[in-house]
């Protein structure tokens, strides 16, 4: 029986050699997950030591080791294996310890390669199978449940919206009465140069005559040798003079009929 000193040194080599960790990192109380140890790593290590040191490791045993130590235990079958409840089966063993190393590398690699290829057919029949069972329940209305009616519910009063104050639009201006109104262009003129009257005479009758009236300075309103004839029904009306008399002049268009005039003009002649 080897002692624990050569099963130490066996596993620490072998647990090296399979996984490729540090050996000081091999000690009893390191966990073999944390070495990088997997499952077919464990079955590779406890078969390196049956073939080194000529101690098989039980499956049961193997399924229970956690840390260096418990597979030291293991392999020098120090501790005693865990007691199961209930109907044990054998299980036989998943790889023969007297194989070639090689070997037994190539028969964990299809074992690897089966079980990928068994989890890659579940998987499309879980999705197939799903698929199917969602069309069934589909066409036969299992899929679909009926959604209760929701409640009436009793809407809350609401005050009415007062009703918006039109606003009455405003309307159009009343357009003032015509007024009178004359003008003289241009407002300063040479003696005899012609100048033009225009205005209107609203209170004139239409086709009345207007007398041209002339003022000045304190004077009063004199007759000026030219009359003219509203055009249209606001009284317009459009003449022109010309006075040789220098001087600032007042000049209107008086209605004797109406007795109204238009309002007073100024010119500058000179």
């Amino acid at each position: 029986m080897p002692s624990d000193s050569q099963v130490s040194r066996a596993l620490t080599d072998i647990i090296v050699r399979v996984v490729d960790c540090e050996p000081s990192a091999v000690v009893p109380h390191a966990r073999l997950r944390d070495l990088g140890v997997d499952s077919l790593a464990l079955v590779e290590i406890a078969e390196g030591a049956a073939q080194q040191l000529g101690r098989p490791v039980p499956d049961a045993r193997l399924d229970a080791v956690v840390t260096v130590q418990d597979l030291a235990d293991a392999v020098s079958d120090d501790a005693p294996a865990p007691a199961t409840s209930g109907t044990t089966f054998a299980v036989p063993p998943l790889l023969d310890p007297s194989l070639p190393p090689e070997e037994v590398k190539q028969r964990k690699r299809k074992a690897v390669s089966y079980a990928a290829g068994f989890v890659g057919v579940g998987l499309v029949i879980g999705v197939v199978g799903g698929f199917g069972l969602a069309a069934v329940g589909k066409v036969m209305g299992l899929g679909s449940q009926d959604v209760p009616k929701a409640s009436p519910t009793t809407a809350a009063p609401t005050t009415p919206a007062p009703t918006p104050t039109q606003t009455p639009s405003p309307t159009a201006p009343v357009q003032d009465e015509p007024q009178p109104e004359l003008s003289i262009t241009p407002r300063q003129v040479s003696a005899g140069e012609r100048m033009t009257l225009s205005g209107r005479l609203p209170t004139a009758d239409d086709n009345a005559v207007l007398q041209v009236q002339t003022k000045d300075g304190d004077g009063g309103w004199t007759d000026f040798p030219v009359t003219v004839q509203v055009s249209d029904d606001e009284g317009s009306f459009s003449t022109q003079i010309y006075t040789t008399r220098t001087g600032q002049r007042q000049i209107r268009l008086l209605d004797r009929d109406s007795r109204t005039a238009t309002p007073v003009a100024t010119v500058t002649v000179g």
